[in-house]
C-alpha cells in the first residue's frame, strides 16, 4: 500500500474510524464526532438504561464535551468478527479518560455500516463489561 493510501479492509475502516472518535474529542469537535454515528444508533449494556438511542447517546456525549467531563477517548484490542461491503462486526476496548482522571474501559462489541452517504458509521454498540481505574 503507498504511503497515505487508505486501508480499506475492515480492520482498517474500524480503526480509521476508532481514530476519528479519538480524535474528535481530543479537540472538542462534537459536531465531527457526531458524523461518526448513525441516527438509528442504539447503545446496550449502559447501567439503569434498557437502550440509548442517537438522541440520548447525543445528550450523553454532548455533556461530557461541553462540560467537560470526558478528556480523551482511546481504543485497543480490536477484533473483526465478521464483515461484507456494507457491515462489519467488531469488539473493542474503549478507554474513557475524565477531567479528573479517573479511567474507565468499556468491552464492547461495535456495528458499523456504510449509510447511504458511503460513509461507515457505528450502529450500535452492546457494553459487555466495565473496569476503572482512579
Amino acid at each position: 500500500m503507498k504511503p497515505g493510501a487508505a486501508d480499506v479492509s475492515p480492520f482498517g475502516i474500524v480503526r480509521e474510524l476508532l481514530d476519528e472518535l479519538a480524535f474528535t474529542v481530543a479537540v472538542r469537535d462534537l459536531d465531527a464526532h457526531v458524523r461518526c454515528m448513525s441516527r438509528r444508533l442504539r447503545v446496550f449494556g449502559v447501567p439503569g438504561v434498557e437502550a440509548l438511542d442517537y438522541a440520548g447517546w447525543l445528550q450523553r456525549r454532548s455533556n461530557e464535551l461541553q462540560k467537560p467531563l470526558l478528556y480523551s477517548l482511546a481504543y485497543r484490542d480490536l477484533a473483526i468478527h465478521d464483515a461484507d461491503t456494507q457491515e462489519i462486526t467488531c469488539s473493542v476496548r474503549e478507554v474513557m479518560k475524565g477531567m479528573q482522571g479517573t479511567v474507565m474501559m468499556l468491552d464492547k462489541d461495535m456495528t458499523i455500516v456504510r449509510e447511504q452517504d458511503g460513509r461507515w458509521r457505528v450502529l450500535s454498540e452492546r457494553i459487555k463489561g466495565a473496569s476503572f481505574k482512579n
